[in-house]
């Protein structure tokens, strides 16, 4: 299953409100982030994701092909860093 979000903000509030993990059952979270939305990216690794990698000509915006990254919070890792 793959949910798209409009705004990375968006998504990392869901994470907060919802275990994402448990009610959905997934095991892992991605988010892409053009590599020059630094607002963005900084998000991301304040909820804990981590840089995977750089996607090459990702993001289609303004009519220009954009690289971004890839960030990945996995169900162990959401679970090493919110225990009880």
């Amino acid at each position: 299953m793959k949910f798209s979000f409009i705004g990375i903000e968006i998504a990392v509030a869901g994470l907060e409100n919802t275990n994402w993990f448990e009610e959905w059952d997934f095991n892992k979270l991605e988010l892409i982030a053009a590599v020059t939305n630094k607002a963005s990216n900084q998000v991301a690794q304040k909820c804990d994701f981590q840089l995977i990698g750089r996607l090459p000509d990702e993001i289609f915006h303004q009519d220009v092909l954009k690289d971004a990254n890839l960030w990945c919070l996995t169900k162990a890792d959401y679970h090493k860093l919110h225990v009880l």
